[in-house]
């Protein structure tokens, strides 16, 4: 009997169910930097600013709607930034459904570099955007060629991040505040973010249209507390 109780206590302390508490919803804001990729060469910076509401599923996995709104721009009035004299400017509309995967979801052993790792993560959404486009349709070479495309568009677009998630805790260890920097790239279905669909055939373009961003956000967590539970192995 006694063999058997020795045996129980060393399982019981090498494989436990960790408890940690968390919040069930999030909200926040972010900011960025952006820069298009597009069919001009010459693309500017721009920015990017986003709220978002979260549903935890877990202490390391947020679903979240995101309404994000940006500037891209590119070209220009001079032969040196674009040789046919194209350019636009495109104030956009996104909403975002998106989910994140911390690796605290993961790691099922509880030490140091775990501890550092843990909430580092990758996500991936999913969504539409609508463009408003300022460009240049003309061509200035006498030949009144108008470039295609539309000032207006809207189309299905798909994103992809990776990123730390910096966490601040309530007296109880639950994280309150949670601050995400990432990068992330965002990828149009369409093709209209700079409101150009020339032909290959006789101006070629660059990019499929697509853009960056490097993000900085705040999440604010709260509502009814959840108790998360893990199988974790101690060593």
């Amino acid at each position: 009997m006694r063999k058997l109780t020795v045996v129980f206590f060393v399982v019981f302390l090498s494989v436990t169910a960790r408890a940690q508490s968390y919040a069930t919803f999030g909200a926040g804001f972010d900011i960025s930097s952006t820069l298009g990729y597009t069919d001009l060469v010459k693309q500017n910076p721009g920015y990017s600013y986003a709220a978002h509401v979260s549903y935890n599923y877990s202490a390391f996995v947020p679903i979240s709607l995101e309404l994000q709104r940006g500037k891209l721009s590119g070209g220009g009035d001079t032969f040196t930034l674009d040789k046919n004299l194209r350019k636009y400017e495109n104030n956009y509309t996104a909403l975002f459904l998106r989910v994140e995967i911390q690796l605290g979801e993961l790691l099922d052993k509880d030490n140091t570099v775990n501890d550092l790792l843990k909430n580092w993560f990758a996500g991936f959404g999913a969504g539409g955007v609508f463009s408003q486009v300022k460009t240049n349709r003309i061509k200035p070479d006498g030949s009144h060629y108008r470039f295609p495309g539309s000032d207006q568009s809207r189309e299905f677009i798909a994103s992809a991040r990776a990123g730390y998630a910096l966490k601040f805790n309530n007296m109880f260890g639950e994280p309150t505040y949670v601050v995400s920097i990432c990068y992330v790239h965002n990828f149009d279905i369409g093709d209209g973010l700079d409101g150009y669909n020339d032909p290959p055939s006789k101006f070629k373009n660059r990019d499929t249209d697509h853009y960056r961003q490097l993000l900085i956000g705040i999440t604010y967590n709260f509502g009814p507390i959840q108790t998360y539970y893990r199988q974790r192995t101690y060593r």
